[in-house]
């Protein structure tokens, strides 16, 4: 039987770009049809109007569908500030789990120290004690449960896409919080049902990877002598001209434009909040 009283202080939170399908699951589909626990999809303005849909398909969840894509973390961001509750579970859309798992984890999250900020799931079936908790430096961005009121800050609004989370929990860790991974709790990560494939979402994914790898190495210092943005250009280059793969080659050319777009100053997005694209990746 599920706990009304953790029910009433989380918010579940998921990012949708055209994720219409991956909602549609039987284990969504079970949770967006209950009345104990508030559900908030951020839509990034999917082509495909898939925030549209989730609308009106599920009429008990509350639905934001941006103007333009703002990226991963500035979309949770937005959910974060418009949420009321001391916890908030980031779930993608590609994760299957239950309720009762998740009060599970809110349960240990309640009982837990005050320095922990960052409680999640397993993704893979381990088991154990039902309260068990394992300090841990980073946790999977596809399911975790932050304590709002703990959190200092949220997830860094310079990132586009990739290393959100890595970062937030670098984050974390830094200011003297703690981040726990609670094994006897199983959300099952499904993988690639995010979003469409296509090739220009695939260079997109590959230019923003990049520069994302480049901002985070540098915000952290994490570039030494020997392994240096130079040397994560030219190997991305290399790679662009030898790889047999002719659709790799063209990611890896895509990637080393993002490296060499960070050495240049440039930001992920542009004076109108849009992330960066280009023509040629087309």
């Amino acid at each position: 039987m599920l706990n009304g009283e953790i029910c009433n202080n989380v918010e579940i939170l998921s990012v949708s770009y055209n994720s219409y399908d991956s909602f549609c699951n039987k284990s969504w589909e079970g949770i967006l049809n209950q009345d104990c626990v508030q559900v908030t999809v951020v839509d990034n303005n999917s082509p495909d109007q898939s925030g549209k849909k989730i609308r009106e398909k599920f009429k008990k969840i509350r639905v934001f569908n941006l103007s333009q894509n703002i990226g991963y973390g500035r979309a949770l961001n937005f959910a974060i500030n418009n949420s009321d509750k001391r916890f908030v579970l980031v779930v993608n859309p590609d994760i299957k789990f239950a309720l009762n798992d998740l009060v599970k984890l809110v349960g240990i999250a309640k009982n837990d120290a005050t320095s922990t900020r960052i409680w999640a799931p397993s993704l893979e079936r381990r088991g154990g004690d039902d309260d068990y908790s394992e300090d841990v430096e980073h946790v999977s961005g596809a399911a975790m449960l932050l304590d709002t009121e703990q959190m200092e800050q949220f997830f860094d609004e310079n990132i586009f896409l990739f290393f959100e989370e890595t970062s937030l929990c670098k984050d974390v860790i830094n200011s003297g919080g703690k981040i726990k991974l609670c094994p006897s709790v199983f959300f099952d990560h499904i993988g690639g049902a995010s979003s469409d494939d296509s090739m220009q979402i695939e260079c997109l994914k590959a230019w923003h990877y990049a520069w994302s790898r480049c901002y985070f190495m540098n915000k952290y210092k994490l570039f030494t002598y020997y392994n240096t943005m130079y040397k994560m250009y030219f190997e991305y280059k290399i790679q662009s001209i030898i790889n047999l793969n002719s659709v790799k080659r063209k990611l890896y050319k895509v990637k080393s434009e993002g490296v060499r777009a960070f050495m240049q100053g440039r930001t992920a997005f542009d004076k109108n909040g849009a992330p960066f694209i280009s023509d040629l990746w087309c």
